[in-house]
């Protein structure tokens, strides 16, 4: 991903402090409020130049655009280990996320609904290295995502 060039104001905070921070804070499994800590210590430690507030971290990782680093950064920490990975499994896992839709007011007269999301995983079955990924909406099959 590159990086897009400065021309004024306040300088920007790097894709790359970016990504490592969307990383951090999802391993982490904090709240993005809760995971500033631990990204003070990354910066104090040299892993990033700049620790962004929380807001730059969401804002960022609601960014479409950022998807095919993702992809790519997940495929090459897994290349490390192509001489050791040969038998792979597909499997999905359903995702919730915090929006809610008016089907249940309409169908079933319950108030909220969440939306959710599936992520269909490749992963090899001896190391458990995650080799690719891909996200669907609610009704993906796991068939038709890869070859």
């Amino acid at each position: 991903m590159e990086e897009p060039e400065y021309q004024f104001g306040r300088p920007k905070i790097t894709q790359q402090d970016l990504i490592f921070a969307s990383a951090l804070k999802v391993y982490s499994m904090f709240s993005l409020r809760r995971f500033i800590t631990d990204l003070k210590d990354a910066k104090d430690i040299g892993f990033i130049e700049k620790a962004p507030c929380f807001a730059s971290v969401g804002h960022f990782m609601q960014r479409e655009d950022i998807t095919p680093t993702i992809k790519k950064l997940i495929q090459l920490s897994a290349s490390i280990l192509k001489s050791v990975e040969t038998h792979f499994a597909v499997d999905s896992s359903g995702l919730r996320t915090t929006r809610f839709s008016d089907y249940c007011i309409e169908k079933h007269r319950i108030k909220r609904e969440h939306h959710w999301m599936k992520a269909h995983v490749i992963s090899d079955v001896d190391t458990h290295i995650i080799t690719d990924v891909e996200i669907t909406d609610e009704n993906g099959a796991d068939c038709v995502q890869k070859p």
